[in-house]
């Protein structure tokens, strides 16, 4: 079996990084100023990078990583062999890229807190962030996993359609059904 190219990860990893960014442009917008904790405690210049860097590129970054480990399957002929099995592992790549980015943004904010002075124990703020991220995985979490599915699924016709194969001609081939 053939194994998935570097350039394959590639492809699948700025395929879910920009799969991921939909749903994290849509809760950063529906959060808005909310979501710039920092403001008080490091000052509005460095809160506003703060919240850019924390709440777009960093769950941008998580999508990739997540669709180059596990999105990259989706590239392999014969490790995915439907379409429902494409949108579970895209479910999955979704999946996972949450639970990077949520304990990224806790690792995170620990350690900008205990720069910045925070007399609270690291683990109360590490744990709070991580409830945080648990109130946005049910406020957006079902988004997440939608377009996770839905970039699975896309994923997989492209690599049905660059094998050079059409859709009837790969359930013919190899007897599968979708």
């Amino acid at each position: 079996m053939r194994e998935v190219t570097y350039s394959q990860r590639l492809f699948a990893g700025v395929w879910f990084a920009v799969a991921g960014a939909i749903p994290t442009t849509i809760a950063f917008l529906f959060v808005g100023e909310w979501m710039e904790i920092g403001r008080d405690n490091f000052g509005s210049e460095f809160s506003s990078l703060f919240t850019y860097l924390f709440y777009l590129l960093l769950p941008i970054l998580a999508a990739g990583v997540s669709g180059c480990t596990f999105g990259a399957m989706l590239m392999k002929p014969n490790f995915i062999p439907s379409s429902p099995r494409a949108v579970w592992q895209g479910i999955m790549v979704g999946l996972l890229f949450y639970i990077l980015f949520a304990f990224a943004l806790s690792i995170g904010y620990t350690i900008l807190f205990a720069i910045g002075g925070s007399t609270r124990n690291p683990i109360d703020n590490f744990l709070g962030m991580l409830g945080i991220a648990s109130v946005g995985a049910v406020m957006f979490g079902w988004l997440v996993l939608l377009v996770g599915g839905l970039a699975g699924w896309v994923l997989f016709r492209i690599r049905i359609s660059q094998n050079g194969l059409g859709y009837c001609q790969v359930v013919r081939y190899r007897g599968l059904r979708d």
